[in-house]
């Protein structure tokens, strides 16, 4: 945020300049302040997007954040669905203890 305070800053401080200059007007200060006004305009749009690229990379960086939290809240709960699943293919793959010795008799 300051540094957008700055930039718009020195935009206006090229405008007042031009305004200052006003009084005393020969056609060589007309050309300068257009070309500080120019400048002046540039300085605000480097503002705007300035201001743009904090927003998005806030968004983004949020969004990142989000998506960290759910994955780490939903890992306890897909580890133990793994766990409970290998558990009951442990049990229906191995038989029953019975089933086992008989066959190997």
């Amino acid at each position: 945020m300051a540094a957008i305070m700055l930039i718009v800053a020195v935009s206006r401080a090229l405008v007042i300049t031009c305004v200052s200059c006003a009084a005393g007007e020969n056609e060589s200060e007309r050309e300068n302040d257009a070309l500080l006004k120019d400048v002046s305009f540039l300085f605000m749009i480097a503002a705007l997007l300035t201001g743009a690229l904090i927003i998005v990379v806030a968004m983004i960086r949020g969004i990142a954040k989000a998506f960290r939290s759910l994955s780490r809240s939903y890992r306890p709960q897909i580890a133990a669905a793994d766990s409970s699943a290998s558990r009951s293919r442990a049990l229906v793959g191995s038989g029953c203890d019975r089933c086992s010795r008989s066959s190997s008799a």
